[in-house]
């Protein structure tokens, strides 16, 4: 698979008081810095994104929202979706995104979990590109 990957940003939380749209704003902003992705924001999940990988953006409390994740990937599983193992934890996101757009990441550790979790996701995108290519899933 050459070319842009095609990735799909899901927000669980759309409550006018939560902060999911911010965080999903600055998590598409730093994917589309990239350049090889491309990104689609979407509420719905269908047969089409089967066989396909999934990673998580979450944030929250003192778990960063990882609680919720764990739940996640019971049902992306049954969605016959691919959950990555790596993921962004934003813990206390209320805080950092209260001053603006991005997370306060003084010492880049979440830069650095944003970096592996999309270089993760190029990767088993196109390697299970390439074995829908040889095998077609019927899942």
């Amino acid at each position: 698979m050459s070319g842009p990957v095609p990735v799909a940003v899901i927000v669980a939380s759309t409550r006018d008081e939560r902060i999911g749209g911010r965080v999903a704003e600055w998590f598409v902003g730093e994917a589309r810095a990239r350049g090889d992705l491309a990104l689609d924001v979407i509420d719905l999940v269908n047969p089409e994104w089967r066989a396909e990988p999934v990673a998580f953006v979450s944030y929250g409390g003192l778990a960063g929202g990882l609680r919720v994740v764990e739940q996640l990937r019971e049902v992306v599983v049954e969605l016959h979706m691919v959950s990555l193992r790596d993921g962004v934890a934003l813990p206390f996101a209320g805080r950092s995104f209260r001053e603006g757009t991005a997370p306060h990441d003084p010492e880049g550790m979440i830069a650095d979990g944003v970096r592996i979790t999309l270089d993760r996701l190029v990767w088993w995108s196109r390697a299970l590109a390439g074995a829908r290519a040889a095998n077609p899933y019927d899942g």
